[in-house]
């Protein structure tokens, strides 16, 4: 969520406007694939398997999510840029994005592990593509729809503007192609402004400012804290918490979506639901560095947790079952391969 070279790096309700004002694409492109009657490109990949339904519901591990939702490379191959933009869009697992410290480390995680995603960041007519379907994006909201849809057009929006941020995207584009873009974001940001109570707060409001202070570790040492003074709107809670109950439906949501605290801050600091401190990597590790939690090797209900190769912190809950908050993602119950994170190794820690 955070960077610890800004105070106020910010969720999706920011618009990540500091990062879209270098960005920029066409609005026209040529040879472009056909549409449906329903506005996707022909060539787009339709998803086997989906959240939601029961053989979904079948998997039994993060990796065999990933597995599932890999678009077999002879089709890749040969996928329009636009169908690869439609397809990426509705990937099933895209807001695992939010499951990390920064929306940006999220976002580079689902590009790694998904092969559309990645394709589609190595196009060099992925921004015309990308803007074209950006000036076509209504961030209005409709009167009479339910929070959870509110929600969702949201971080719809969200995921378009993450894409057009991305290095790659933007050192493939024209000045003309930015200026273009940075007029388009402002025409979007001030629709999100008439709509403040679904996209949140804005990124410019002094008067909510996150800044940083410290905790401390049991030992005495000094640990390096946001302090969160605002909290999701109530639509992107609700998409948040229906993406984790129809993402990872054998995992079990204990608390709703959060921006006040992270898994790091819950793991390590406080098991409060009132707990305002945000604990970026790799801050955590000064509680075992200092040892006041020592290794070892064997997950003891109430260790501490520490995934090895992702940016990670849990709980041992029970025999198989770790307790963790998934970034700015609910607190979840969950087995310890079934969450958006590499569960490849991990390291016990207790006190």
């Amino acid at each position: 969520m955070y960077r610890q070279e800004t105070t106020s790096s910010r969720f999706w309700t920011a618009g990540f406007a500091a990062v879209l004002l270098l960005s920029g694409v066409l609005t026209g492109t040529d040879a472009r694939a056909g549409q449906a009657s329903n506005g996707r490109a022909l060539d787009s990949y339709e998803f086997h398997l989906k959240p939601g339904t029961a053989s979904w519901a079948e998997l039994s591990s993060h990796e065999e999510m990933l597995e599932a939702t890999q678009i077999p490379q002879g089709i890749l191959k040969k996928m329009s840029t636009q169908g690869l933009v439609e397809t990426a869009l509705n990937y099933p697992l895209y807001l695992d994005m939010l499951a990390y410290d920064d929306p940006q480390v999220g976002f580079q995680r689902v590009a790694e592990r998904f092969n559309g995603l990645k394709a589609l960041l190595e196009r060099p007519d992925a921004g015309t593509e990308l803007l074209a379907r950006y000036k076509a994006f209504d961030p209005t909201i409709t009167e009479g729809w339910a929070l959870e849809q509110q929600g969702a057009h949201a971080a719809r929006l969200m995921y378009l503007e993450m894409m057009l941020s991305q290095e790659s995207i933007r050192e493939k584009l024209t000045a003309e192609e930015q200026l273009q873009l940075a007029v388009e974001k402002e025409v979007k940001n001030k629709v999100k402004q008439q709509y403040s109570e679904v996209y949140g707060k804005p990124a410019d409001n002094p008067d909510t400012e996150d800044y940083w202070t410290t905790v401390s570790t049991p030992n005495g040492s000094t640990v390096w804290v946001i302090a969160t003074t605002y909290e999701l709107s109530s639509a992107e809670i609700a998409n948040a918490n229906n993406y984790v109950a129809t993402a990872y439906p054998r995992a079990v949501r204990e608390t709703n979506a959060s921006r006040r605290y992270n898994c790091h801050s819950y793991a390590w600091y406080s098991q409060s639901i009132y707990n305002t401190a945000w604990m970026n990597a790799p801050y955590q590790k000064t509680y075992w560095q200092d040892y006041s939690y020592s290794r070892v090797y064997s997950p003891y209900v109430s260790a501490r947790v520490n995934y090895y190769y992702d940016d990670h912190s849990a709980i041992v809950a029970g025999s198989g079952v770790f307790r963790s908050k998934w970034g700015q993602l609910p607190r979840m119950l969950h087995a310890p391969s079934y969450s958006p994170y590499n569960a490849s190794y991990f390291e016990y820690y207790y006190r």
